[in-house]
């Protein structure tokens, strides 16, 4: 199917529109995670335990998840997706037990992978038919999003709004704008498949990098990232409350912070990989996250976190869009590949989000055995990690078709 230019910007701006709703309403749950944690009087561990629930239900989630966006085409999958999400969005505020808030994490799970597989595959399709690098832009307006909500959570959180209220108004906000553009996304036809015909027979010699292998090492490679990003959105407030005994207020400051360098690296991420290539961002993009975390950590004060969270979001903001967009493109234009552009971003994605998931919890537990200060030195161990394994990997440079040309 052809589509016209004016077309192709309209589904790009309804995609950017899906991409900060979904930040907008993560930064409000950032935001207010510390206010959770107080009102139901949990430890660490107590909220490292819920969010576990959350990982477990996004990473069973990803297959069938997959399935859905084949199935039904990533423009339609990705409106379920952002209705399911801000239907459950509002439950994290109903704060009545520790129980119901495992209910809600495990629902918002599922909820959030939808909407996160979808609309990230409706960017690769996009890419396909723009002919243009457009993921990591897309996911800067994730993080402008996500920048709002964290800003607008933390006067709310001063001024002691009630968390459900916040959330609510938050979710029927974004889905309301969603709606108003849903008709802009490409049509299903673009990217949808038959899900018994996502695994062809290859079609030329073996090769390791043409098998799944490859897409779990890129999501490997997006798990080590994911644990810092996932440290700063659940772990940053609470470490400037508990810790550095700031105002709630303040304590929402170095992740607006971290967010607005987010953003810079996320404008300008398509521009310096296709000028230096993939691997090296990525690579660079590690030893930022080892380095500032590692410092600021040492540092022991609010200062010191302004500044780990700095090199933090200069290091995570570009992996997982660069890593989503290399594999969408391997699994479209590899001869041999024999996964699909949607089954190879749910592979990719159930792989790295499960540290942003996985690790906020596991730095709970270690918080409570050691300091949260000193557990948040994981982060910085796993970024040697992808350094490392990013020459591992990626040991051709970009080894992905050319974007280049985008039309006019």
């Amino acid at each position: 199917m052809s589509l016209d230019a004016a077309a192709l910007r309209r589904a790009r701006r309804a995609l950017t529109v899906s991409f900060a709703g979904n930040g907008f309403m993560s930064g409000a749950l950032v935001a207010r995670l510390a206010d959770v944690k107080s009102t139901l009087h949990l430890t660490n561990a107590g909220l490292g335990t819920a969010l576990v629930l959350c990982s477990i239900a996004s990473f069973l989630s990803m297959a069938p998840v997959s399935r859905l966006v084949s199935r039904v085409g990533s423009g339609p999958a990705t409106m379920i997706g952002v209705t399911a999400y801000a239907l459950t969005f509002p439950l994290l505020g109903v704060l009545t037990s520790v129980h119901f808030l495992w209910f809600a994490l495990v629902i918002y799970g599922v909820a959030l992978t939808i909407h996160e597989v979808a609309m990230n595959s409706h960017a690769v399709a996009l890419e396909h038919v723009y002919r243009r690098r457009i993921m990591t832009v897309q996911h800067a307006t994730w993080s402008a999003g996500q920048l709002v909500g964290v800003a607008i959570g933390g006067v709310l959180s001063q001024c002691k709004v009630p968390i459900f209220w916040h959330l609510a108004v938050a979710a029927l906000l974004v889905l309301g704008v969603a709606w108003s553009v849903s008709s802009w996304l490409l049509p299903a036809s673009i990217d949808r498949h038959d899900p018994l015909a996502t695994i062809e027979a290859p079609r030329s010699r073996f090769s390791l990098r043409h098998l799944p292998f490859f897409f779990v090492a890129l999501g490997l490679l997006g798990f080590f990232e994911t644990i810092g990003e996932g440290a700063a959105g659940n772990w940053g407030v609470v470490l400037a409350r508990d810790s550095f005994h700031a105002a709630p207020l303040l304590s929402t400051m170095p992740y607006v912070v971290y967010a607005i360098v987010m953003v810079l690296g996320r404008l300008s991420g398509d521009r310096l990989a296709t000028r230096f290539s993939t691997r090296n961002i990525l690579a660079a993009s590690g030893g930022f996250i080892a380095v500032g975390l590692g410092v600021g950590m040492a540092m022991d004060s609010l200062a010191g976190e302004f500044l780990a969270w700095v090199f933090l979001a200069a290091g995570c903001s570009n992996v997982v869009p660069l890593l989503f967009s290399a594999a969408g493109r391997a699994a479209r234009t590899r001869p041999s590949s024999r996964v699909r552009p949607a089954g190879a971003l749910a592979l990719v994605t159930a792989i790295a989000y499960s540290g942003s998931l996985v690790g906020p919890p596991v730095i709970g537990y270690l918080a409570d055995v050691v300091t949260l200060r000193a557990a948040l030195l994981l982060p910085a161990a796993l970024g040697v990690l992808l350094v490392v394994g990013v020459f591992v990997v990626l040991r051709h440079d970009d080894d992905v078709a050319d974007l280049s040309v985008a039309p006019r």
